[in-house]
């Protein structure tokens, strides 16, 4: 599994486009990820809203567009809007994470906003394959899409990263579950797709645990 707390921003977008900030884990071609987004062709508005994707054997889609996903509260919805942050001002921060049940393998979503986390529902293990066991890959940070020959909208804080969490979008107590079921930090590495973007990963800072900042006009 996977937990980070991660500041929330509200990048424009077009209907065309969407731009979020997450953390996922992954086991071959099956993935989930939760965060937030902003993405006016699923959710007709330019807010900042939570959302769960599921990429599992023949099921691919966000919330709960498609079957697999089981809701076990309805205090956070997996479509509410988040407060955003203001670049300089109040930091917006919510923690996610996703962990696998050792008894019978399924996937838990817990979400907090300042509080205690919330446990929000799970993905059962019989809908995937490859995530029917523990997934050998986690990372967090930020995701955009534009149609091909459209310009891609702005990551996370809408600039390049300042390294400095006041500014900037950021993951924070990034960590993984070990064998004995309990959140560590890791090793990481720094991966982009596109000069466009950029990501920085500080390692471990005092009052963040492992920080990584990510984010690009």
């Amino acid at each position: 599994g996977v937990g980070a707390n991660m500041s929330v921003y509200n990048p424009p977008v077009v209907r065309s486009q969407y731009s979020l900030g997450h953390i996922t884990i992954e086991a071959g071609p099956e993935s989930i990820q939760v965060g937030w987004m902003v993405n006016q062709a699923l959710y007709r508005d330019n807010q900042t809203r939570m959302f769960i994707y599921t990429d599992a054997r023949d099921q691919h889609c966000f919330n709960t567009l498609c079957p697999g996903f089981i809701i076990v509260s309805t205090d956070v919805p997996l479509d509410m809007v988040l407060s955003s942050s203001k670049p300089g001002g109040p930091t917006s921060v919510y923690g996610f994470e996703i962990y696998q049940d050792l008894v019978n393998g399924n996937w838990w979503l817990e979400v907090s906003n300042g509080s205690d986390f919330k446990k929000v529902g799970f993905w059962p293990k019989d809908i995937f394959a490859g995530l029917a066991e523990p997934a050998p890959y986690a990372a967090c940070g930020g995701v955009t899409y534009s149609k091909p020959g459209d310009l891609d909208p702005p990551m996370g804080a809408g600039h390049y990263p300042f390294e400095d969490t006041r500014f900037d979008a950021y993951c924070a107590g990034i960590s993984v579950v070990n064998q004995e079921y309990k959140f560590v930090s890791v090793e990481m590495e720094e991966y982009t797709d596109t000069d466009e973007y950029r990501v920085k990963d500080k390692g471990i800072r005092r009052s963040f645990g492992h920080l990584a900042y990510f984010g690009g006009p």
